[in-house]
């Protein structure tokens, strides 16, 4: 009666998309955390854009870290501690999974 969305034919199709949504996923949030964090502080003519945040967030998940853009308060210091420790942890389980499942 109801049909259930598939990602994927394999178990190997399912775990790539997987990976891919978690990482979209973690981007998207991550950096609107970010910006409500760096937001609470600011006055309304200085707030913190989303595509702001959205670009640091991958500058700081890709390792390259140019640094025009950081966090000026504690709190979000410690969301972009939070963001970091927690990719590093996530992504490489999944990828690991995905590598068991392709017997690799």
């Amino acid at each position: 009666m109801y049909k259930y969305f598939k990602l994927g034919n394999t178990d190997v199709d399912r775990q790539i998309k997987v990976v891919i949504m978690t990482m979209i996923m973690l981007v998207y949030i991550s950096s609107g955390i970010f910006t409500v964090v760096e937001n609470m502080d600011r006055s309304p003519d200085n707030q913190h854009l989303f595509h702001t945040s959205l670009y640091f967030v991958i500058v700081t998940l890709l390792t390259v870290g140019y640094g025009d853009e950081n966090p000026e308060t504690e709190f979000g210091k410690f969301i972009v501690i939070f963001i970091i420790v927690f990719t590093i942890v996530l992504i490489p389980k999944q990828t690991n999974e995905l590598l068991t499942l392709m017997n690799l």
